[in-house]
C-alpha cells in the first residue's frame, strides 16, 4: 500500500474517531450496492461528521475494531493509539477542527474489478477547510462485496499499526 493511500485511510480513521456520534440514515435502500453508491457514502459521513455511518463503511471486521475504540487497536498492537489518530491528523497538516469543518469531495474516476467480490475503486478526492485552503489528489480505495454491500477492504496491517 503506497504512502497516499496510507494517508486518505488515516485521515478517514481519524475522522471517524473524532467526529461526533450521530445515527446513522437508515433507508429502505442499500446506499452500499455499487462502489460509487459506498464512496457517497463516505463523502457524506465526512461532511455530515457522522461517525457512525463513516465506520457503516468498512467492512465488519474493521467495523469490531473500531467499534470497540482505541483501546481495543491498543492491547491488539501493543501500541498507544489514544494519540496515534491525532498524530496523523497533526502528519497531514489537519487539527481535530479542521477535520471537522472540512469540506470533502470525492468523485469515483474508475473502478478495476477483481472477480466478483473485490474491486479497486480510482478516486479522486479533494478537501477544503474553515480557512479556504484545500488539498486534492487520486487514490485508490479496496472494496469487498459483502452481503450485497460494497464495503472498504482494510486491515491494520495496512495502517502500519500491526
Amino acid at each position: 500500500m503506497d504512502a497516499k493511500m496510507k494517508r486518505i485511510l488515516a485521515v478517514i480513521f481519524a475522522a471517524s474517531i473524532v467526529l461526533s456520534g450521530c445515527k446513522a440514515i437508515q433507508g429502505e435502500k442499500n446506499l452500499y450496492a455499487t462502489p460509487e453508491d459506498t464512496v457517497k457514502q463516505i463523502e457524506s459521513a465526512l461532511n455530515d461528521m457522522d461517525e457512525e455511518a463513516l465506520l457503516n463503511c468498512f467492512d465488519k471486521n474493521v467495523q469490531k475494531v473500531l467499534s470497540g475504540g482505541s483501546k481495543v487497536i491498543s492491547s491488539l498492537t501493543g501500541v498507544d493509539t489514544e494519540g496515534i489518530f491525532e498524530i496523523f491528523a497533526g502528519l497531514y497538516g489537519m487539527s481535530e477542527s479542521e477535520i471537522r469543518s472540512a469540506e470533502y469531495e470525492l468523485a469515483v474516476t474508475d473502478v478495476a474489478y477483481e472477480g466478483d467480490k473485490n474491486c479497486i475503486a480510482y478516486i479522486h478526492g479533494r478537501a477544503v477547510n474553515s480557512s479556504g485552503e484545500s488539498a486534492e489528489g487520486d487514490f485508490e480505495l479496496p472494496l469487498k462485496l459483502q452481503k450485497d454491500e460494497w464495503k472498504i477492504k482494510v486491515t491494520l496491517k495496512d495502517l502500519g499499526l500491526e
